[in-house]
């Protein structure tokens, strides 16, 4: 991810002429459109970007992309905002009957409790999880299609 500036070029050549405003070297696009762009690859590869007017807007920006990417919480944007409890319907509805997809307890709970795996293994490792009321203490089991899971929140927990 990064965020550069359209209207300017990174490594201009030695002599040439700079804009009157900004003293910078131009590029084609100066001027015309959004300055600041936000390049990134979302949870399935696909490269995406999103121009923004103003430096800071398009810093805080590429900081919530980064943020959602390494929660495992990134939302098309397209698709327009989403309830975690929809994802969870959804996530829970693509595992049925399929035995093959079991996944780690983190990566499956974390996003669904909007926590950092972190957190969660803190949690974890606490007791405060169990599966079809067992408590498990282990952040890498395995979860299946079918399995309920309990998640006790409450600050006596440790923070990671």
């Amino acid at each position: 991810m990064s965020v550069s500036d359209r209207w300017h070029k990174s490594r201009p050549q030695p002599g040439e002429p700079t804009c009157s405003e900004h003293k910078k070297v131009p590029t084609a696009d100066h001027g015309e459109g959004d300055q600041w762009q936000v390049r990134w690859r979302d949870e399935t590869g696909t490269q995406r970007k999103q121009n923004l007017a103003k430096k800071a807007a398009a810093t805080s920006f590429d900081a919530e992309i980064r943020s959602r990417l390494d929660r495992g919480t990134s939302l098309d944007l397209a698709a327009g905002r989403q309830l975690v409890s929809e994802y969870g319907a959804k996530y829970r509805e693509s595992l049925a009957g399929a035995d093959s997809t079991a996944e780690r307890l983190d990566r499956v709970v974390a996003p669904l409790a909007e926590l950092s795996r972190s957190r969660l293994k803190a949690l974890i490792l606490a007791g405060a999880l169990a599966i079809d009321g067992r408590t498990i203490r282990d952040p890498g089991h395995r979860v299946n299609a079918g399995d309920t899971i309990e998640l006790a929140i409450t600050k006596s927990f440790p923070r990671p």
